[in-house]
C-alpha cells in the first residue's frame, strides 16, 4: 500500500515538472512578446512547481496518510498548469490573424486557478499542520468556510461570461450568460474570496491555539512554520509597500515569490523531522 501511495507522489510529483517545463519552453519560444500585466515575473510559478512538488512528493511517499504532503503536491500541479497557460495562451496570440487552437483554454486556467493555490496555502496547511488532523472537532467550520470561500470564487471566476479580464482578446470559453453580467461574477468572487480571508485569519489562531497546547516534537515542528509564516509576511510586506509607493511591481513582487517557497521547505523539515531542534539556532541567528 505504502509503496502504491509512493508511486502516485512521484508520478504525480513528474508530471508536475513536465508541465512546468513545457511552460519553459513556450516561455523561451515568446520571450520577444509582450504579456498580460501580471503578478510577478514571467515563469515566476516554476520556482513553486519545483517546491512544493518535490517537497510534497517526500511528504507523501513517507507519509501517505498525511494529507499535508498531498496538498504540496495539488498546489506544486496547480502553478505547473498556471504557468502552463499563461505561457500558451501568450504562444497562440504571437500571430493575431490565425491564433493556434486552445489559447483561450489556456488563457482561462490563469484566471482562476491561482484561487486554489492562495487558499490551500493559507488555510489548510495551517490548520492540517503538523499531523494532518485539525486542532480540534471545533475547527471544522473553519475548513468548511475555507473551502467553501475556494469554490465560489474559483466558480465566479472560471464562469464570468465576456473577454477574459488579463487577456481580453479571449473569451472566457466557458463563461455563463451574457458579457452584460461580468460584474456580477465578480462581484460573487470578490465575496468568495472576503470568505477565504476570513479563514485564512481563523487558521492563523488555529496555530496560535495549537501551539500553545502543543509539546515536544510538535512545539519544535510549529515554530518551523511559524519562522516561515513571519518571513513570508516580511516578503509580502516588501511587496505592497513596494507597489504602492514604487508602482514597480515585477521586480517587488520578487519578496513574495521568494518567500512563498519557504512554506514547504519549513514543513519539509518539521514534518519529516530533518535536524528539527535546530529551530532555535536559526531564529536567533535569522534576529
Amino acid at each position: 500500500m505504502r509503496r502504491g501511495f509512493a508511486i502516485l507522489a512521484w508520478s504525480l510529483c513528474g508530471v508536475a515538472l513536465a508541465l512546468g517545463a513545457a511552460s519553459l519552453v513556450f516561455l523561451a519560444l515568446n520571450w520577444s512578446e509582450p504579456a498580460p500585466d501580471r503578478f510577478g515575473f514571467r515563469g515566476f510559478q516554476n520556482i513553486f512547481v519545483v517546491v512544493f512538488s518535490v517537497v510534497g512528493a517526500l511528504i507523501a511517499s513517507s507519509r501517505p496518510t498525511n494529507p499535508i504532503g498531498w496538498i504540496l503536491l495539488a498546489t506544486g500541479l496547480a502553478s505547473a498548469i498556471q504557468a502552463l497557460g499563461d505561457e500558451y495562451s501568450i504562444h497562440a496570440l504571437r500571430d493575431p490573424s490565425a491564433p493556434i487552437p486552445g489559447g483561450a483554454a489556456a488563457a482561462w486556467l490563469g484566471e482562476w486557478v491561482w484561487v486554489p493555490i492562495v487558499g490551500l496555502i493559507s488555510t489548510f496547511i495551517p490548520l492540517l499542520f503538523p499531523d494532518g488532523r485539525l486542532p480540534s472537532r471545533r475547527w471544522r467550520s473553519v475548513a468548511w468556510i475555507a473551502g467553501t470561500g475556494i469554490a465560489i470564487a474559483s466558480v465566479a471566476f472560471l464562469l464570468q461570461p465576456g473577454p477574459l479580464p488579463r487577456t481580453p482578446q479571449f473569451q472566457n470559453p466557458v463563461g455563463v450568460g451574457s458579457p452584460s453580467m461580468a460584474d456580477s461574477f465578480e462581484a460573487v468572487g470578490v465575496a468568495g474570496l472576503a470568505l477565504l480571508l476570513a479563514a485564512t485569519v481563523a487558521s492563523a489562531a488555529g496555530v496560535v491555539a495549537r501551539f500553545r497546547r502543543a509539546l515536544g516534537d510538535q512545539r519544535q515542528q510549529l515554530k518551523w512554520l511559524a519562522f516561515a509564516a513571519v518571513l513570508l509576511a516580511i516578503g509580502f510586506s516588501f511587496t505592497g509597500f513596494g507597489n504602492v509607493f514604487f508602482k514597480e511591481g515585477s521586480l517587488l513582487d520578487l519578496g513574495a515569490i521568494v518567500a512563498v517557497p519557504l512554506i514547504p521547505i519549513a514543513i519539509a523539515i518539521a514534518v519529516l523531522k530533518y535536524r528539527l531542534y535546530d529551530v532555535d539556532l536559526v531564529i536567533n541567528r535569522t534576529l
